[in-house]
């Protein structure tokens, strides 16, 4: 079913990403709308994070014609935060209809089965993604396993336009040219955008120079002392 667009929209407006922000995460996130976040310059913020609006995902389902008795499988990491969220999603998401069943694996096992596609769906965090082009690397068709689009994607404009965008050198260009990737991704959902997370920093108020970095690395402990 993961092959039809209506399939997956039903998935994405039958998530309440505000729910699991709030009430998992204490707050300390953002709804996302592209694996490019905020602090990204090539971030397009033109875009519009996904609402939960159950009857538009119902109606979604309807019309992909997926047979509702199925029981799909979702795979997480077994730690405590992944498998608590993949159980919320699979309650919010047995309200349009779908009987999802949750299966966690060991860190090892899990990261081998994404890395060879081996899933239905699984729960999945970019970190230190900056650059635009994790687009040709996380999507394109070429990239199917053992490439990184794990989850089998193709789109040959889209295709044509990631590699049209590793010729583009100026940085304005750049940016323009991917708002539309971005804009093609969120309207096909070949992947569906969550949540950025929100850095927290705890630092001894002894230590001097220290800013978190915009990826999530920890290059500015350089500069502390």
């Amino acid at each position: 079913p993961y092959n039809n667009v209506h399939f997956r929209k039903a998935l994405a407006y039958g998530i309440q990403r505000n729910e699991i922000i709030k009430y998992k995460m204490e707050g300390l996130a953002k709804p996302a709308t592209s694996i490019l976040s905020p602090l990204s310059p090539f971030h397009s913020h033109e875009l519009k994070p996904l609402t939960f609006d159950l009857k538009q995902a119902k109606q979604e389902l309807k019309l992909s014609g997926f047979d509702i008795n199925k029981t799909l499988h979702l795979k997480t990491s077994n730690s405590q935060e992944s498998v608590g969220i993949g159980k919320v999603l699979i309650q919010q998401l047995k309200k349009i209809g779908l009987n999802i069943k949750l299966r966690s694996f060991e860190w090892g096992t899990y990261y081998n089965d994404l890395k060879k596609g081996l899933f239905e769906m699984a729960t999945m965090r970019w970190v230190g993604v900056i650059d635009p082009d994790i687009y040709r690397i996380a999507l394109h068709s070429q990239e199917i396993p053992p490439g990184r689009n794990r989850g089998g994607y193709r789109n040959t404009i889209f295709a044509q336009l990631v590699e049209d965008g590793l010729k583009i050198a100026n940085p304005e260009k750049r940016k323009k040219h991917y708002k539309e990737v971005q804009k093609i991704i969120l309207n096909e959902l070949p992947i569906i955008p969550l949540w950025y997370n929100q850095k927290v920093a705890i630092v001894n108020k002894k230590v001097k120079n220290y800013r978190p970095s915009a990826n999530g690395d920890f290059l500015h402990l350089i500069h502390a002392c």
